[in-house]
């Protein structure tokens, strides 16, 4: 039998990690792995949607129980101004979860607070596995180094999380097309259906 991994994902904004990894976090939630998400703040709230009520609709999507979603709420686009109390939340969150991957915006992705929570968690996880998840509008130069395979269940999945943010529904990186066809290309560089790619920032191998 499989031990169950404990798997931490890092996200700068409510529905990054969702639009980065959300069919991974489905394939590994549907597997009982332990998966802890964190964001360090909400998404902007357009046409009076809580962007705190479609979180958790989302990480429920996922397969993810609302007690292993934290959310902290710092300024949007001034997380530089906040580098050490944020790098705190990740080293309690390191002592607390001794996590076995810890999953962060890309090294190469270029918005200033996912730059923020990549290089901070580089610090506080450096003795952990750390792979970077892709969000192509934000990156110039990606590596896809690593992937997960997926089931069309686990596309449909990450597409219910994104319908839950109905204050972001109007992005074109939101449409289920668009998710469906990013897999599609994806699992095309694997030959299979359907995948989810990642940087590898470091890798802790195990026998």
């Amino acid at each position: 039998m499989t031990p169950k991994k404990t798997i931490l994902a890092l996200s700068a904004h409510t529905d990054d990690a969702e639009l980065g990894m959300g069919a991974t976090l489905a394939r590994y939630a549907e597997s009982g792995h332990v998966i802890y998400y964190a964001a360090f703040t909400q998404a902007p709230s357009r046409h009076g949607h809580d962007p705190k009520k479609e979180l958790f609709k989302a990480a429920s999507a996922l397969g993810l129980p609302k007690n292993r979603v934290i959310l902290h709420n710092f300024e949007r686009r001034q997380f530089n101004n906040s580098r050490q109390e944020i790098l705190q939340i990740m080293c309690d969150l390191e002592k607390q979860l001794y996590p076995t991957m810890v999953f962060v915006p890309s090294r190469s992705d270029t918005h200033q607070d996912h730059e923020v929570i990549s290089r901070e968690a580089f610090r506080a996880f450096k003795y952990y596995s750390i792979l970077g998840y892709e969000l192509p509008w934000n990156t110039i130069a990606f590596e896809s180094q690593a992937f997960m395979s997926l089931d069309r269940k686990d596309v449909n999945k990450k597409i219910k999380a994104i319908k839950a943010y109905q204050s972001q529904n109007e992005k074109p990186y939101a449409q289920p097309d668009f998710i469906e066809s990013w897999a599609r290309m994806r699992g095309a560089t694997i030959g299979e259906r359907y995948a989810e790619t990642f940087e590898v920032i470091r890798l802790i191998m195990e026998l």
